[in-house]
C-alpha cells in the first residue's frame, strides 16, 4: 500500500466537491458529523484513491472511522503506520 499523503483539507475538499450528502454543505468543520450511505462512501473512496494514488484499506474500516474529517484523517494516518 502506498504511503498516505492526504491532509484534512484534502478530505474536506473531496467531501464538499463531490456533494456526497443529502444536505448540501457549503462548508464543514473538521468535526462536522458525516453520514455516508453506501453509494456516497464508494464515491468518496474512489475520489480519495484516484486523486492521491493510494488504496483505502476498507477491510480495516468501520463506521466509526468515517464520521467526520477528523476521524477519516486519523484512520488514514493509522493505516499508513500499519502498512
Amino acid at each position: 500500500m502506498s504511503k498516505f499523503n492526504v491532509s484534512k483539507e484534502d478530505i474536506k475538499r473531496l467531501v464538499l466537491e463531490r456533494q456526497l450528502f443529502e444536505q448540501a454543505y457549503s462548508d464543514i468543520e473538521y468535526d462536522t458529523q458525516l453520514i455516508f450511505d453506501s453509494l456516497s462512501l464508494a464515491w468518496f473512496i474512489e475520489g480519495l484513491e484516484s486523486e492521491h494514488q493510494v488504496q483505502f484499506p476498507l477491510e480495516r474500516a468501520n463506521a466509526n472511522h468515517l464520521t467526520s474529517v477528523n476521524t477519516i484523517y486519523a484512520f488514514i494516518q493509522q493505516a499508513a503506520r500499519l502498512s
